[in-house]
């Protein structure tokens, strides 16, 4: 069984937002207006909280995702999207990065 590795989105967030958009839809106007505000969502919410979602690999490439956001008052993070666009890297394990 080949295992995922897990890694925190890092200041550069294209890993992010390539995994949520198919190639062939990334030069919609819609599509483009859509990712530069993720980005900017992401880079802000990375200066401010340290991190928004993690993203699995399989042999360097990304493979899924969980995003997230803190709710500081209530003292937990929300999970807003998981995301494995392959059916075939689904219910395939991962190794703890932690």
């Amino acid at each position: 069984m080949e295992f995922y590795k897990v890694k925190e989105v890092e200041p550069e967030v294209d890993s992010l937002v390539n995994l949520c958009v198919p190639p062939e839809n990334r030069n919609f106007p819609s599509i483009v207006e859509g990712i530069r505000a993720k980005q900017n969502w992401a880079r802000k919410s990375i200066e401010l909280f340290g991190g928004v979602a993690k993203i699995a690999y399989l042999n360097d490439s990304p493979t899924g995702l969980i995003q997230y956001q803190p709710k500081l008052e209530e003292k937990v993070l929300e999970i807003t999207c998981i995301f494995v666009p392959e059916r075939w890297n689904q219910r395939r394990g991962w190794e703890k990065p932690f």
